[in-house]
């Protein structure tokens, strides 16, 4: 008797894959996703993200995939659905604490198509200046 498996192509490719702990610290959205994600794995976590960002005031979204997560073309499509999701929702910029390879990818398909400024960059103390130099520019657009 031939051997079954658990589930089906179709059910694997539905299934949502990969993890992602998201913390809020003031008005940063922290996210660290932790391996490989499938459009469906995206999605999850896209509302989790904008549920826990502060409401009715300016906020960033700082993600820190680093050498733990990879991503499928479909993911590449629903992440971007998730930056302008972000975007429409309070977010004034969009930073990533990533690889070389990984930076790129996301820079090139995922963030290109947004209004409010990105980076990605190995480098935490460069981006820390980004995100103080963008927070400094909202509050001061921000009315009196």
């Amino acid at each position: 008797m031939p051997l079954k498996a658990p589930y089906s192509h179709r059910e694997m490719m539905n299934k949502a894959h990969g993890e992602m702990e998201i913390v809020l610290e003031g008005n940063i959205v922290h996210t660290y996703p932790q391996g490989a994600f499938n459009g469906e794995g995206i999605k999850k976590f896209r509302q989790k993200i904008l549920e826990k960002a502060p409401r009715n005031k300016p906020w960033i979204l700082f993600e820190h995939p680093m050498n733990e997560a990879e991503i499928t073309p479909e993911a590449l499509i629903e992440l971007e659905k998730t930056f302008l999701a972000c975007e429409e929702n309070g977010c004034f910029a969009i930073v990533q604490e990533s690889s070389l390879v990984y930076g790129i990818v996301v820079q090139i398909y995922a963030l290109g198509l947004l209004n409010i400024p990105s980076m990605v960059s190995k480098d935490r103390d460069e981006l820390l200046r980004f995100i103080q130099r963008k927070e400094q520019q909202c509050l001061s657009q921000l009315p009196v």
